[in-house]
């Protein structure tokens, strides 16, 4: 059984080596916060008590799953859960989530019957924006996800005709009290993406990195913001040339689909295969030479096989083993020949 300690005890603590806690006190600074401000509204509440966002309209964010969602899971079960969810506060003492949708679905996966919260008291206006921006912020988001998730974040405010709120949403002092003001955006950004939801789903894979074997996109967003100005049909007939556009040919692109590229009768070029593969190769359109002989702008695979390598990406992101990586072809080989002797 351990022994009370006694005020004897602690007679001699000055004399220890090192310590003077008198000494030591006094140079404490006055401000022990170091200038910053103490937080408050911090609580563990039950995960059962926390209701998802009710404001989603219709239009929620892709979540992480598969073997980064069982990571994040094996690591609360480990070290617990770090980083406070945010919520606000329901009628019978329930919670309504505002930002951590994925810690929170993980901490009840991983058998928590608590999680570290920041409560707030908010409006719908403000939990809205809110619930878009840090689900808008976070480092893991897709292209796809950022441009949805302005567009629909514009249209939102278009639809309320309260569009001239966007721009000052950036510079909004209450609401960098829950979005991190390094994390915002700028207005402009904001609109590019707002634009590219013009794109068709074919553009948008090409500019995942992790729809790349080399981990970088095939289609930058400069690119990306130029061939949005097309039609969705236009889009797809020079989707072949993705890998080899550049901004500038890009442009071009854009010029020859607007009809105002002309040649020296002043006769406006055709849209055709043959002039954009000139353009991509930044040949002059009115070289009338064999373009197929010299172009090097044909793809090295189908469109199909292009949809298909970013949905096979996908799966194997989700399913397959980090430590079976580097065996991936072998894995993915094996599967469709046992799928075959199966199906015929």
């Amino acid at each position: 059984m351990a022994r009370k300690l006694k005020d004897a005890d602690f007679e001699n603590l000055d004399a220890i080596e090192g310590l003077n806690s008198g000494a030591d006190v006094s140079k404490m600074p006055n401000d022990v916060t170091g200038g910053n401000t103490l937080l408050e509204g911090y609580m563990r509440i039950p995960v059962n008590r926390i209701d998802p966002f009710s404001l989603k309209e219709g239009s929620d964010f892709s979540r992480p799953k598969g073997r980064f969602f069982e990571r994040m899971v094996d690591t609360i079960k480990e070290v617990g859960v770090i980083e406070a969810v945010t919520v606000r506060v329901k009628e019978n003492s329930r919670y309504e989530l505002l930002a951590g949708e994925t810690r929170w679905s993980a901490a009840k996966e991983a058998g928590e019957r608590y999680i570290p919260a920041h409560v707030i008291d908010v409006d719908d206006d403000m939990a809205h924006k809110i619930y878009s921006l840090t689900n808008l912020m976070r480092r893991d988001l897709s292209v796809r996800d950022r441009i949805n998730g302005w567009w629909h974040y514009y249209s939102s405010l278009k639809d309320k005709n309260a569009l001239s709120t966007l721009r000052n949403d950036v510079e909004d002092e209450k609401l960098k009290e829950y979005v991190p003001s390094g994390d915002l955006l700028s207005y402009r950004q904001i609109m590019r993406y707002v634009q590219m939801h013009d794109l068709t789903s074919d553009w948008i894979d090409l500019m995942e990195p992790d729809n790349s074997p080399s981990g970088k996109p095939v289609v930058q967003q400069a690119v990306a913001e130029q061939v949005c100005k097309l039609s969705h049909e236009r889009q797809t007939d020079i989707l072949q040339f993705a890998s080899k556009l550049t901004e500038e040919s890009a442009k071009m692109i854009v010029k020859l689909n607007n009809g105002v590229l002309v040649d020296k009768n002043s006769k406006v070029h055709d849209w055709n295969t043959e002039n954009i593969a000139r353009i991509v190769s930044h040949q002059n359109l009115d070289d009338e030479s064999d373009i197929s002989a010299k172009s090097n702008s044909r793809p090295s695979v189908s469109l199909t096989l292009k949809k298909m390598k970013t949905r096979i990406m996908s799966v194997a992101q989700e399913s397959l083993h980090p430590d079976d990586y580097s065996r991936a072809p072998e894995v993915i080989r094996e599967a469709l020949k046992l799928y075959y002797e199966k199906n015929g």
